[in-house]
This record gives structure tokens, sequence and C-alpha cells, in this order.
């Protein structure tokens, strides 16, 4: 793999750098060292508590990253990394992404809105 002038690309490197950054409070760090401790790969090769992912996704959500807004709201949505499925807080966060213009959460959010009308049509009967 080649990076940047044609260095060759160190993911524990950058996985170091990331994490520093992300606890300096660096709001793009912090999403991204949460994606590079859930990615396969880097699974793998380090013992990675998913409860770490978890906190520097959250923490980015919370500081406004949009993208792990969106991240956090499939969570409640399909009930993923340690979150219980829950609607309201999904569209919660799929609200704080879609304010920040993030197509794929306005999608989400119709989504949840057709899913809840065929929930409450079946609770009905």
């Amino acid at each position: 793999m080649e990076g940047f002038f044609n260095q060759k690309k160190d993911k524990m490197a950058a996985l170091t750098l990331f994490k520093e950054a992300a606890d300096e409070g660096v709001v793009d760090a912090q999403y991204r060292y949460a994606c590079a401790l859930l990615d396969k790969n880097l699974k793998s090769k380090l013992k990675v508590n998913p409860k770490d992912a978890v906190k520097y996704i959250q923490l980015a959500a919370e500081n406004g990253s949009c993208p792990a807004q969106f991240q956090i709201g499939e969570a409640y949505s399909k009930g993923r990394l340690g979150y219980k499925q829950n609607l309201k807080m999904a569209e919660l966060w799929y609200q704080r992404a879609a304010l920040h213009n993030d197509k794929h959460a306005s999608i989400a959010k119709e989504r949840l809105k057709d899913l809840k009308k065929t929930k409450s049509k079946w609770s009905l009967n």
C-alpha cells in the first residue's frame, strides 16, 4: 500500500496518532479512531475492546461529528454496538445528522417513519 508521496501506509502508526488527537478533543480524530477500532483487519491484529470504539464514536457524535451522529442513529435503529434498539433515540441522532445536510440521515429518518407506521398498524390489530 502506498500513502502520500509514495510512503508506505502504516495503519498502526495512524491508529496511535488518531488516538492522540482524539484524546486532545479533535472531533474528526475521535470518529476516525472509533472507525479504526472497528476495522476488521486491525481488530484481528489488536485486542480491541469494543467499548472503546463506542466511547469514541459517542464522543465524536456529541461533539458534532455528522458521520458519528448518523452511525449512532444506525446503532440505535438496529440495536448494534451495544446499544439497545430504540427508535426514538435513532430518530434523534438521525435528526442531528440531518441538520448537517447528511443525505443518508434524511433517508434513514424516512425509513424510521415508515417502520413506525408499520409497527403502529400491526399493534392496532
